[in-house]
């Protein structure tokens, strides 16, 4: 444009004029070529005196941006970065981090500077605080310690993703606590590790302890598997009980209990019974004592209630026959044990069909039917006499006596609790 103005000339032929000077020049490979770029036309002495002006600001300030040049020679960002390649390993040998140039020596300095501080710290740090803290472009930073550890010159890991650079010794004393936590308690809860800064437990758990058991948010010491199949032989061997409170991980679920040492009693004859195991021999005898105790109660409502049945008038038993009273016997476990026999009184009329007031007693028909239908549901009967006769209360009273004082009253309620069905 300037060209055009000074010489009186129409751009259009300048420009034409220019185009060509540089294909003459091209042709001739003269030393001092023409250059065209946007709206200018400079020579290829200019473009090394750019470069060795270049040179002395990366020599002065050791780093240097392609903002800052463009800004500095007015020329375009893609002109400049031609220029850096152009004269990279012949003029200057700079190094490229996103946007910034970078000298040997500075860069060795700013290396021997982060290794410096990196060697000395003793716990996570994040690149982003120590580049503002020594102020080292961050890209520069990440390339500096990725390379350091490569080398082995810096000994850490840096967590992909987070910038996070973790001490070896950090990451070695961590490793000993969390080894010595898993070997003193048997487990590790998953949230403990996460609290220690470790983003992802189940594959750190799963590297460093491969022969554990991984549950979900837990890992079990196998030794711990090898001590409960240790107390279930006991168990079983001297028919007895455990409580497995101080057995089990507390930070163990009542599910992930429920589902693990299910897995150990399969095909044994023991049962879980909330967090107790109890053989069931142990039931069984518990039972036998239930089934006496039983039978006493049945022998004495059949006693009972035959004698409500007899003290009722013959005509009052005829027309209250809908609400029968029942005398239950069982020749095998009372109430709730083996077979049940139940055996009632049949009532007798004691008026003459031909004698009766019509409406005001029922026929014979009649009360046959109401005392058949009275006692078709037998099972809600024998579950209205339970109730009435064997107290639950009095059940685990009994039980805490006649069983072994060191049973707890827990393990006691919680067997009368499982046979509370068989019982009805």
């Amino acid at each position: 444009m300037k060209l055009a103005s000074n010489l009186d000339v129409d751009f259009d032929v300048i420009e034409t004029r220019v185009l060509e000077l540089i294909t003459l020049d091209a042709q001739s490979k003269s030393p001092c070529r023409l250059i065209s770029i946007p709206s200018e036309v400079i020579n290829s002495s200019y473009v090394r005196r750019v470069a060795h002006l270049i040179l002395d600001r990366l020599e002065e300030q050791g780093q240097t941006s392609i903002d800052e040049l463009t800004t500095m020679f007015s020329l375009p960002t893609t002109f400049i970065s031609n220029i850096m390649q152009e004269y990279q390993s012949t003029l200057f040998r700079v190094h490229k981090y996103g946007e910034k140039y970078f000298m040997d020596t500075f860069l060795n300095a700013t290396k021997a500077k982060v290794r410096g501080y990196f060697t000395g710290v003793v716990r996570p740090v994040t690149l982003t605080s120590v580049a503002l803290k020594l102020q080292v472009p961050e890209s520069l930073m990440n390339g500096i310690v990725s390379s350091l550890i490569s080398t082995g010159r810096l000994q850490g890991n840096l967590i992909a993703g987070r910038s996070i650079f973790v001490p070896q010794c950090y990451t070695h004393a961590e490793d000993t606590y969390i080894n010595s936590l898993y070997s003193h308690n048997g487990y590790i809860e998953w949230n403990y590790l996460k609290r220690l800064n470790i983003a992802d437990p189940d594959s750190y758990l799963k590297t460093k302890l491969p022969n554990a058991i991984h549950l979900p948010g837990l890992t079990i010491n196998i030794l711990l598997v090898d001590q409960l199949k240790s107390l279930l032989s006991g168990v079983i061997r001297d028919v007895s009980w455990i409580d497995l409170t101080h057995y089990i991980p507390s930070g163990l679920g009542s599910n992930e209990t429920s589902a693990h040492i299910n897995c150990l009693l399969k095909d044994s004859p023991v049962k879980l019974i909330d967090t107790y195991l109890v053989v069931d021999k142990f039931i069984e005898n518990y039972e036998k004592f239930l089934d006496t105790y039983l039978k006493k109660k049945a022998q004495t409502a059949f006693y009972r209630e035959h004698r409500a049945i007899l003290s009722i008038p013959p005509q009052q038993q005829s027309v209250e026959v809908n609400a029968p009273k029942q005398g239950v016997m069982s020749s095998k476990g009372g109430f709730g044990f083996g077979e049940r026999e139940i055996k009632t009184k049949s009532v007798e009329k004691k008026y003459n069909p031909s004698r009766r007031n019509a409406g005001n007693l029922p026929t014979n028909c009649d009360t046959e039917a109401n005392f058949h239908s009275g006692f078709g549901d037998s099972h809600s009967l024998i579950k209205d006499l339970f109730a009435r006769y064997v107290l639950m209360d009095e059940v685990r009273s009994i039980s805490s006596s006649q069983l072994l004082s060191d049973v707890p009253a827990e393990l006691i309620d919680q067997v009368v609790e499982l046979l509370g069905s068989f019982l009805q």
